[in-house]
């Protein structure tokens, strides 16, 4: 019969490896800093197409904004920050950047609510919405919201034609979002 303290190290050392299996599941990604590579995607635009962060960065840099999606209402300030970069999407083509708006929601309702967010509105040519079903993009770039009526903490960022991230904004809150002059500044800094 093993003894008391033969007993207690197997215990110590069960529950050790017990959580060196759990722990990993419970830490959640840090969303990129400058300098980080960012993290790769394949998402499906508003219009049914494949789009990846590999393709989308191939020739030009990109401009990554994940909204807050679908949280029991659309959001207006996501939708003012999506039309005060229209507004300047001739300075984005200049700036050799494309623009994707990630909108995060559950898989059974992002088509319905995609649409119904865009309602009304058109993106210029250097612009896609995607949507992120199931919020992969949104815990791949550690920016999911677990509270109640929340999915994504909102974000910008710049990633330039390599995959590195050169400018990063994470809001904690719904406002202090990312402004296109601060974005365009950003990608000024990369020609």
């Amino acid at each position: 019969m093993p003894s008391p303290s033969m007993r207690l190290t197997c215990v110590a050392f069960a529950l050790i490896a017990a959580l060196s299996f759990v722990a990993p599941l419970a830490v959640a990604a840090e969303p990129p800093v400058i300098g980080d590579p960012a993290p790769g995607f394949d998402l499906r635009t508003i219009d049914g197409q494949s789009i990846s962060l590999g393709a989308l960065t191939t020739d030009s840099n990109l401009v990554l904004v994940v909204m807050r999606g679908w949280t029991g209402y659309q959001c207006p300030l996501s939708a003012g920050q999506m039309a005060k970069f229209a507004k300047q999407a001739t300075a984005f083509a200049k700036a050799g950047a494309k623009v994707v708006f990630v909108y995060p929601a559950s898989a059974e309702q992002i088509d319905a609510r995609m649409a119904d967010f865009m309602q009304g509105r058109t993106l210029p040519d250097n612009f896609l919405l995607a949507a992120d079903p199931d919020f992969a993009l949104t815990t791949a770039y550690g920016l999911r919201w677990q509270a109640p009526f929340e999915t994504a903490y909102p974000a910008t960022f710049v990633i330039d034609r390599q995959s590195v991230v050169r400018y990063a904004k994470v809001s904690q809150g719904h406002g202090g979002r990312a402004t296109a002059a601060e974005v365009l500044e950003a990608l000024g800094k990369l020609q």
